[in-house]
């Protein structure tokens, strides 16, 4: 596949004196679709001697290890598994590296998820940062049992008060619960 170029660019930026190469393992036409393909990142690899970083796919310590095997890979990128779970980096890092590690207790993480809301709600304005707030939101909570039940709820809403307001009230009788969350 033409595409797949990966060796190629990556040997021409470490003659170029680049430090180090992240590569995806999906291309730019496969945009989303499919899953990520790790051989061609294994072939660059093989290709040069700078640090390579495997990105794709990586959402948990399983697959970050698969990944790890199958690339050769000095270090991983996490993108999208990140969304809704900003505590998957530290725990995948400490699990790599022999460490145990844990998210924060469900009031926690909605308590810091709820700041980011707020946050995002004050730099983009009343209108857009509520719609941009909505997408932090539903992605935190798809990662519970019943979190879909609590986004019907929180979806509708297009005052930033009230959405901040209703998204903090999950921590005190909003049914999200340690226990409840999603595995892999």
């Amino acid at each position: 596949h033409l595409s797949k170029n990966g060796p190629v660019i990556a040997k021409m930026a470490e003659e170029l004196g680049l430090q180090a190469v992240t590569m995806h393992g999906r291309t730019r036409c496969d945009m989303y679709k499919g899953g990520a393909e790790y051989d061609t990142i294994q072939r660059t690899r093989e290709a040069v001697q700078i640090p390579l970083i495997a990105n794709g796919d990586i959402t948990s310590i399983q697959k970050a290890r698969e990944v790890l095997s199958a690339t050769g890979a000095d270090a991983i990128m996490i993108g999208r598994g990140t969304q809704g779970d900003p505590w998957l980096p530290g725990i995948i890092a400490a699990q790599l590296n022999g460490r145990s590690l844990s998210r924060p207790p469900v009031d926690v993480q909605i308590a810091t998820v709820a700041k980011l809301v707020r946050e995002i709600q004050l730099f983009y304005g009343e209108k857009t940062g509520v719609k941009m707030a909505r997408k932090h939101i539903q992605w935190f909570l798809k990662r519970f049992a019943n979190g879909l039940e609590a986004w019907s709820h929180l979806h509708p809403i297009i005052d930033p008060d009230e959405q901040y307001q209703r998204f903090m009230e999950l921590i005190d009788g909003g049914g999200l619960r340690d226990g409840t969350e999603r595995t892999g």
